[in-house]
Order: structure tokens, then sequence, then C-alpha cells
């Protein structure tokens, strides 16, 4: 390293090599090279790689954030998949239980209509010829018959509120073997028209 005249640092190179004469010294041989250009570009090659390797530094922090984000982002939405499919299967639970349930009480509409279409239609066919005690208890099964569909109805009714959420499920006491009667009596009118 020399500082020229001017003020400028320079980076000079310098080789020594001897000089043999019959294997004796006869002097050395000196070369000198100029190297500040070499010297400048391997500081401004240094520099770069320092910057570069901040660059990378930062784009690893940012990759790094981005990847997190992209984890959270996946494990969201693998649980409102999860959550989506839980949902779509009770939707199809209830979607099945209801058309079941339409079944059922269509069914069972269906019968207690029939015992009031057939008796009513035996009262306006008949109504001259029956005597009256006929009258009274083709009317008895006519009431029965209309009031254990209006029963129907309510319970109907009552459970869809229940599904709905309209009311709350409050459970009470009742007498089996009264229900057990009931539906008895109920079946035991279709059964003696059959």
């Amino acid at each position: 390293k020399y500082t020229s005249e001017d003020g400028i640092v320079n980076y000079m190179n310098f080789s020594i090599a001897p000089i043999l004469d019959n294997e004796n010294l006869s002097g050395y041989i000196l070369v000198g090279r100029d190297i500040s250009e070499r010297r400048q570009l391997e500081n401004e090659l240094r520099n770069s790689n320092e910057v570069l390797q901040q660059n990378v530094q930062v784009q690893t922090a940012e990759l790094a954030e981005m990847n997190r984000r992209l984890h959270l982002d996946i494990e969201e939405r693998k649980f409102t998949e999860e959550r989506l499919r839980k949902l779509t299967s009770e939707l199809k639970s209830t979607i099945f239980s209801r058309d079941k349930m339409f079944s059922i009480v269509a069914h069972d509409l269906r019968s207690p209509f029939v015992t009031l279409l057939g008796f009513s239609e035996l009262l306006v066919q008949e109504v001259d010829t029956l005597e009256k005690d006929d009258v009274k208890q083709f009317s008895q099964n006519i009431f029965t018959s209309a009031n254990r569909v209006y029963n129907l109805l309510e319970n109907l009714l009552q459970w869809s509120r229940i599904q709905t959420g309209k009311i709350i499920f409050e459970p009470t006491e009742l007498n089996l073997k009264t229900v057990v009667s009931e539906n008895t009596m109920f079946f035991k009118h279709n059964a003696d028209i059959k």
C-alpha cells in the first residue's frame, strides 16, 4: 500500500525471484504490479455480499412469517372444512329424521281420517235408517277420532317447536297405562272397521 503525491491510496503486489548463475546467486528480479483496481473490486464484492446477506436474511424472515400465516390459514381451513363436514352430516341426519317423521305422521293421520270418513259417510247415507243409539255410537266414534287427530297435530306442533328451539324441553310424568289404553282404543276402532 502506498499513497501517491496527489493523496490517492494505491495497492501494489511485488514478487521477488533470485537470479542464479551456475548455482551462485548473482542478483534478484523484483516485479511490481498495481493491484488497486483488484482491491477496489474485492471491497465492492465484499460490500455487495454483505448487502446481499442482509437482503437474504430479511427475505428469509419475511418468508418465514408468510409460511407461519399460511400454516395458520391451512389449519383454519382444515377446521372450517371439518366443521362443514360435521354440519353437513348433522343436516343430512336431520333431513332423514324429518322425512321419516313426515312419513310416520302421514300414516298416523291417515288412520283417524279413514275412521272419520267412514263413520261420517255411514251417517250421511244411513241417517234415515239408523237407530238413535247407532247414530250416537257413530257420532262418538267420529268425535273420538277427530280428537285423536287434533291431539296428534298438537303433538306434532309441539315437536316442531322443540326442534326449532322455540320451547324448552320439560319432561313430565304420565300414566303409561292410560296412553296405551287410549291408543289401543284408537286402533281398535280402525281394526273393527277393517
